[in-house]
This record gives C-alpha cells, structure tokens and sequence, in this order.
C-alpha cells in the first residue's frame, strides 16, 4: 500500500504516435512494432493510422488506435507528437497533418518525392508536387518536371517543406544526413539525431 502522504507517481507524457503498423506491409510499420513497447516506459502512446485495425496483437491489447480525423481534433491534449515519415502513399495523411500540428519527424525515407507525386496525382492535395519541387529545390526542378516528370521524382528529394515544419528530426544513419548536406547545405542536419535501426530478435525475424 502507498505509504499515507506519499506523492502520486509522475504522470508520464502523452505520446501521439503517426506511423503504419502492422498488418500494412511496410518496414516502418514493422520497425513500430518493434520500437513501441519499449517508448511505453516512458510515455502513455496512442497510434495514429490510415488503418482500421492493428495485426499485431501485443500493440493492439496495448495502445489505442485512433483514426487522423480523431487527432486532427484532438491533438493538443497530446505533449509529444511523432511523425514516421516514409516515400510510400500510406504516409500521405501526414503531410498537412505536420503542417498543422508540428511534431517530431523520424525520417525513414530522405526522398519523399514519390508520396509527394502521389498525392498530386491522386487529389489528396493537387499541385503538391511542383510545389515541393520549387521550394525545394527551384526553378531547376521545375524545368527538369516538365521535360520528364519521373526523371524528376527519382532525381529531387522533395522533402524540404517535411523538413522546414518538423520540430525536429531523426534519422537512421550518417548518409542521410549528409544527403542533407549535399542538397541544403552544411548546416542542414547539424540539429539532426541519427538513432541506429533496432536489431529484431532472430527467432522473430525467422517467424515471418
């Protein structure tokens, strides 16, 4: 029993966390499973996703799914918001979401230009992808889209607004940030954190 008097725990922090999980075929989505139980010690987590279920038992039981409009009205009442960032249509919602509730960006792709493309194409924020092209990288770019518009998407990042709104960011490794460097200057990602990919269990990695 609590000895009489004794101070409450410390309430942990709310953690709004943006990223594909599995059953969505995806390696952010795997890298999620893997990463969230141990974020748990130290925050109270709740997913956001473009997906109705979660496959994955032991995040399901543990973590409540919440759909992006739910956390388009509620995301002031969280105290920390991380965003997975992948060049893969399934993280498209995150764009304007970033935009309006600025959180930390893990980024798993640095070239974001294919899901930029995508949702141009696909309606979800038509122009997007000129856009990208010009503040990211000019009138060079927009002159190389209209010459060969997947030459454009293979060749330019398209990241910087995803960059320019993040609170801050996390990479996996060392070239990504000197990608940063060779397209935005040396001081581009001196703020960056680089945190290394987990190693899954090998029986895990046997069971998939």
């Amino acid at each position: 029993a609590r000895h009489a008097g004794a101070a409450p725990a410390p309430r942990r922090p709310r953690l709004a966390y943006l990223s594909p999980l599995p059953p969505e075929q995806s390696g952010i989505a795997d890298y999620s499973a893997d990463v969230l139980p141990a974020l748990a010690r130290y925050y109270d987590i709740e997913i956001v996703a473009e997906q109705g279920a979660i496959g994955a038992p032991h995040i399901a039981a543990n973590f409540p799914l919440r759909s992006p409009a739910w956390f388009d009205a509620h995301a002031q009442q969280f105290d920390r918001i991380v965003y997975h960032f992948g060049n893969n249509p399934m993280h498209g919602y995150m764009f304007a979401m970033l935009q309006r509730h600025p959180g930390v960006v893990i980024l798993h792709d640095f070239y974001l230009s294919g899901v930029v493309d995508w949702l141009d194409h696909s309606g979800g924020q038509p122009g997007l992808f000129p856009r990208a092209l010009y503040q990211a990288h000019g009138y060079g770019a927009l002159d190389a889209l209209q010459r060969d518009r997947t030459a454009a998407i293979w060749d330019h990042p398209a990241n910087a607004a995803v960059l320019a709104q993040a609170a801050g960011v996390i990479v996996h490794s060392d070239y990504a940030r000197a990608l940063a460097s060779q397209w935005y200057g040396p001081d581009a990602a001196q703020d960056w954190q680089v945190v290394t990919l987990p190693r899954r269990p090998l029986d895990r990695v046997a069971g998939d």
